[in-house]
């Protein structure tokens, strides 16, 4: 965040160039603009490719959240199923157990 607005204000641009013009012992002003168009023109493409990137990172951020409130919901489902299962067998072999306690009495 602190990058884009740098860019987009121009600081961290004149900041390059600078630099750059430090390097090369000096320049002309036309030199000087050139370099700058320049600076600008990265910074552009840098800030197009960092919302780009952010963009994505943000889609595939939600489609993690979105399979996983789903994954939460299926456990949820499978856990209920499972409940019901150990009801219904303990039904079973209580009324097996009784049948054939009544079986042996009688």
């Amino acid at each position: 965040e602190l990058l884009i607005s740098e860019l987009k204000s121009g600081r961290f641009m004149q900041t390059v160039v600078a630099r750059r013009v430090k390097k090369s012992g000096g320049s002309r002003p036309g030199q000087l603009n050139k370099l700058l168009e320049k600076e600008r023109q990265r910074a552009a493409e840098n800030t197009q490719e960092y919302l780009a990137a952010k963009e994505e990172a943000d889609t595939i951020e939600g489609r993690a959240n979105q399979l996983e409130r789903k994954d939460k919901q299926v456990l949820q489902k499978v856990k209920l199923h499972n409940e019901l299962i150990q009801k219904v067998l303990r039904s079973l072999t209580e009324e097996t157990i009784t049948s054939d306690f009544q079986t042996l009495c009688f």
